[in-house]
C-alpha cells in the first residue's frame, strides 16, 4: 500500500487521504479516517515509522508555513496529534 496525503486541487490545499494498492494498482479515496486530522497543506515532510506515517509542517496557504506535527496510524487509520 501507498498513502497519499494533502496536496491540492488548484483552488484549495487539501487534506485528503488516497491508497494506492500496489498489487491490484487501484486508487481508494479520499478515505474515512479517525481522529482530528491535520489542516489541508502541501510542501510538508512525512516519514513512515512503525506502521505510523509522520506529517511535519507545510503551507495551509501561500501566506503561512506550519510547524506542527501529527502521525497516521496505517492500521486503524487513526489520526494523532502528540
Amino acid at each position: 500500500m501507498m498513502f497519499v496525503f494533502g496536496g491540492g486541487d488548484g483552488k484549495y490545499w487539501l487534506n485528503d487521504l488516497l491508497i494506492f494498492d500496489l498489487t491490484t494498482l487501484e486508487w481508494s479515496g479520499p478515505v474515512a479516517t479517525q481522529g482530528i486530522a491535520p489542516v489541508g497543506r502541501l510542501q510538508h515532510s512525512a516519514i513512515t515509522f512503525e506502521k505510523k506515517i509522520y506529517i511535519f509542517g507545510g503551507e495551509p496557504d501561500q501566506y503561512r508555513q506550519l510547524n506542527d506535527i501529527f502521525y497516521l496510524d496505517t492500521t486503524t487509520l487513526t489520526w494523532v496529534k502528540p
